[in-house]
């Protein structure tokens, strides 16, 4: 039986990769229903609907804002479960020190 060495900082490895890789989504998700909250409430059209008029014309800067908030929401969808898998085997590999 060898004794074993103590691990130095550099040789540990850390476990904020897997835990980021596993909480990015969720949290991506939150933050953009709640940036579109507020954009909704604080951005509003000056021009209402008028009777028959199915679509308002929106703002040129809330609709760059919410393609915006669409790409960081659709990338968080697509990308999540993978990222969620990744991270949780990282995060196992490192609790098991292998």
């Amino acid at each position: 039986m060898s004794p074993q060495r103590p691990k130095s900082p550099a040789n540990r490895k850390s476990i904020k990769l897997p835990i980021i890789l596993m909480a990015w989504p969720a949290t991506a998700i939150a933050v953009c229903i709640i940036l579109s909250v507020i954009s909704s409430s604080l951005i509003q059209d000056p021009i209402s609907a008028v009777d028959g008029e199915l679509f308002t014309q929106t703002s040129p800067i809330k609709a760059v804002f919410n393609t915006i908030l669409f790409v960081i929401g659709a990338a968080s969808v697509a990308f999540g479960p993978i990222s969620f898998v990744v991270g949780l085997v990282l995060l196992i590999q490192r609790k098991s020190g292998k």
